[in-house]
């Protein structure tokens, strides 16, 4: 059993290693690299979107977890502010699961909220983040601040 489990975990560190071949996505790699290396502790999480943004920089952490035997905690964040807010959350998570990439949905609760929207979704977004990194923060040293 313990024999499979190896085997899976080097295809999936293949498919990473395979992708970084390319010297575009070497070159992004490594400047992302550069930026975080004194900024990450034992483990750190990545807010996960959807957008070609978030997913790059989910596809560039997971590299740079093989690489430095990191720790990293994938979050998707349902703000409920739009109809289809759940389905989209959910699909966000089957997709990083096809890349071999964990995640978690964590989910606001839905208040009425007549201006700022903007606003009140970063900051829930935020608190949200923060509360469940500290619920781990107790087993883990982890790193909550957020890279800018």
């Amino acid at each position: 059993m313990q024999k499979k489990n190896l085997i899976v975990k080097k295809k999936i560190h293949n498919f990473y290693s395979k992708q970084l071949e390319d010297p575009r996505i070497k070159k992004i790699y490594l400047n992302f690299k550069k930026k975080i290396y004194n900024n990450i502790s034992n483990s750190f999480c990545v807010a996960v979107s959807g957008g070609a943004d978030s997913m790059a920089l989910s596809f560039l952490a997971k590299c740079y977890s093989f690489e430095n035997n990191k720790k990293i905690y994938f979050y998707i964040v349902d703000h409920k502010l739009r109809k289809n807010s759940t389905s989209e959350a959910k699909l966000v998570k089957k997709k990083l699961k096809s890349f071999q990439i964990s995640s978690k949905i964590l989910t606001i609760k839905k208040k009425n909220i007549s201006k700022n929207i903007q606003s009140f979704a970063r900051d829930n977004r935020y608190k949200l983040i923060i509360k469940e990194t500290l619920t781990k923060k107790n087993r883990y040293d982890f790193n909550c601040t957020p890279l800018r």
